[in-house]
């Protein structure tokens, strides 16, 4: 088992999820924290994944603004857009 972990580590694959590792964690620490996607307020599982979707769309709007120039007080951390989930598209 540790020889596998240590062939993976030596892999490209390995090399790149390393290099977006700060950049998902700091995402998760933003709507973790600031976004409100620690607790769930109502029941469901619909009503969970559409706070969740909702605390996305509020930070890449967030995300869009900081590119475009517009000045944020509040938050520190830049980190990428997420991607739409393609339910939410149709």
């Amino acid at each position: 088992m540790i020889l596998l972990a240590q062939a993976y580590h030596k892999t490209e694959q390995y090399k790149l999820e390393i290099r977006q590792r700060p950049l998902i964690e700091r995402l998760i620490f933003n709507l973790t924290h600031f976004f409100g996607a620690r607790h769930a307020k109502s029941t469901g599982l619909d009503k969970a994944n559409f706070q969740l979707r909702m605390a996305a769309t509020a930070f890449n709007l967030r995300q869009l603004l900081r590119r475009r120039g517009h000045k944020q007080t509040k938050l520190k951390a830049e980190a990428p857009l997420l991607p739409l989930p393609e339910a939410a598209l149709a």
